[in-house]
């Protein structure tokens, strides 16, 4: 099996050119050394990389043998700090391309992102939370200089998978399991500073959270209008006020439902006459007195006033009047032009647009019902966390305007459409409302439980590196030897990672050092055999 010893003069080198990085910007010289302050000013950032001219042909890294800042570290503060791309210029791959044979040679590439593994703040997030870029593995790690190197891979605070790789399942082709780093003397455990955490077992709650807006129930909102044009005479109801199913909340006095009725009525009168004469004329064509032209004539008559009382009735039904309200004006033979307009719902009346004696019309709305106990929060999912949504998953919604309440529903309505604009899906949930406290229109934030486990692995995110095929854990076999792990990774929750295969709980996995370790493993020399260190330099 394959093992790399850590010398503590690499120790040293990492820490003093994290030292330098931090300390020196672009162009600038070392105090005290003559040599620095004497070697030609860096280049500026529109130039390219400053090389050596070739002299003596290419080193093993396939780069002027006088311009690889592998084979020379010297160039690092040479060539200074590029401030662009937030790594050193002499390891800068998108300003010098010819240094990606090197990088892709010493298995430091991120073929995803076209980036050095060392350098990529996306797949290995933890350099830009220490605020650090691997400069590509020479001698120890760059300081980031530049923000806009660090890109955030998720907009969602609590949600599952919030890295791309997290969710890529080990390498079967994958060898690093079979190596190690094994450190010459156990106290340089403390001289690296290197930390352990424990793998353990803990309930988890895995949440989305999203956006929301609280709306009514629109299964529960009446828009109130007027079928007829006509005066409004009276408004029972006011704003707020509570309203049951089929009361009377405005009254209309309308000339075209009087005329209306009026034709109603004309109309059955005509269908009694034309039956009376309808009778006469077969009685007659029975006799021999009629002829058959006559009697279908009569027939006729008959079926055309028939229609024409179907058509009037059914104008009134149109225009809201009830069967008992057509048998009241049939049996009294009386018109009125009074409209009563009735709510079909039980709520109370959270939108008013009328007052007594303007003009009701049919393209407007009068009035609004609503049932307010009980409303809808309409949700913006992010397109990336869409899958994750299913109907019945609980949501505690959260609102500005009321802090520290919460309120409990379910998902009802997933949309089947994706916003273009905002790349956002639409989603519902139905909350409970009795005491009032939801408002329509309100803001706030929704949290949806899309999975809960009470025995999840869980380890800390710091302990979670990428070797460019796989998600690894360094285990703590003993105080100088540590292993690479390869682990599937679940959910991200926080700080941590689910770890779904790869790992045993109460196993002890580096945290701080792991990136540490990561490089080791990944050094060109890997299968060159150990170094031992100094027994001067292991105290």
């Amino acid at each position: 099996m394959k093992r790399v010893l850590v010398q503590l003069f690499v120790v040293g080198c990492a820490v003093a050119v994290g030292y330098l990085y931090s300390t020196v910007g672009r162009g600038g010289n070392v105090a005290g050394d003559p040599a620095a302050n004497s070697r030609e000013e860096p280049k500026t950032k529109s130039s390219a990389p400053v090389v050596p001219a070739a002299a003596g042909g290419l080193c093993p890294h396939n780069i002027d043998v006088k311009g690889c800042a592998f084979c020379d570290p010297t160039l690092i503060e040479t060539l200074g700090f590029c401030g662009e791309h937030g790594v050193p210029e002499a390891f800068c791959t998108r300003c010098d391309p010819a240094l990606v044979p090197a990088f892709v040679a010493r298995n430091d590439w991120c073929a995803e992102h076209t980036l050095p593994e060392s350098q990529c703040v996306i797949c290995n997030p933890e350099i830009a939370k220490a605020g650090q870029a691997g400069s590509g593995g020479s001698g120890g790690e760059s300081t980031g200089g530049s923000s806009a190197a660090v890109a955030s891979p998720r907009r969602i605070e609590v949600t599952a998978n919030a890295d791309r790789r997290a969710a890529r399942p080990p390498s079967v082709d994958c060898r690093t399991e079979s190596l190690s780093v094994r450190l010459a003397d156990p106290a340089l455990e403390q001289v690296v500073d290197i930390d352990v955490a424990s793998a353990t077992v803990q309930p988890l709650s895995e949440k989305l959270r999203c956006n929301a807006e609280v709306a009514y129930d629109t299964n529960r909102y009446l828009r109130l209008s007027s079928r007829v044009r006509g005066v409004v005479r009276e408004v029972r109801k006011d704003l707020g006020d509570a309203v049951e199913t089929g009361e009377v909340v405005l009254v209309l006095d309308s000339a075209e439902l009087a005329a209306a009725q009026a034709t109603f009525l004309q109309a059955r009168a005509l269908v009694a006459l034309a039956e009376t004469a309808n009778e006469k004329i077969q009685k007659l064509y029975k006799g021999g007195t009629s002829s058959e032209l006559e009697a279908l004539e009569r027939e006729t008559e008959l079926a055309e006033k028939r229609f024409s009382l179907a058509k009037a009735e059914q104008e009134l039904r149109n225009l809201g009047l009830s069967d008992a309200q057509l048998a009241d004006i049939s049996s009294s033979g009386q018109t009125s032009s009074i409209l009563e307009l009735k709510s079909n719902i039980a709520g109370e009346i959270v939108e008013r647009n009328v007052t007594v004696g303007e003009m009701a019309d049919p393209a407007r709305t009068m009035m609004a019902i609503a049932d307010t106990r009980r409303s809808w929060v309409m949700l913006d999912i992010p397109e990336l966390d869409s899958g994750k949504l299913a109907i019945g998953n609980p949501v505690v919604l959260q609102l500005e305007a009321l802090p520290g309440e919460s309120f409990g529903g379910t998902v009802s309505w997933i949309s089947s459409q994706l916003d273009p604009a905002t790349r956002t899906v639409k989603a519902r949930a139905e909350i409970a409302n009795e005491h009032r406290r939801l408002r329509a229109n309100m803001f706030g934030t929704a949290q949806i439980a899309i999975h809960e486990r009470e025995d999840v692995l869980m380890v800390p995110k710091a302990a979670v590196q990428w070797d460019g095929c796989c998600n690894i854990v360094f285990v703590r076999e003993s105080a100088s030897v540590y292993r690479p792990r390869k682990i599937r990774l679940g959910c991200s929750v926080g700080d941590q990672y689910e770890v779904e295969e790869g790992l045993l709980a109460g196993e002890p996995v580096v945290t701080r050092g792991s990136f540490l370790l990561k490089t080791e493993i990944m050094r060109g020399n890997l299968g060159a055999g150990c170094c031992e260190v100094p027994k001067a330099k292991s105290q």
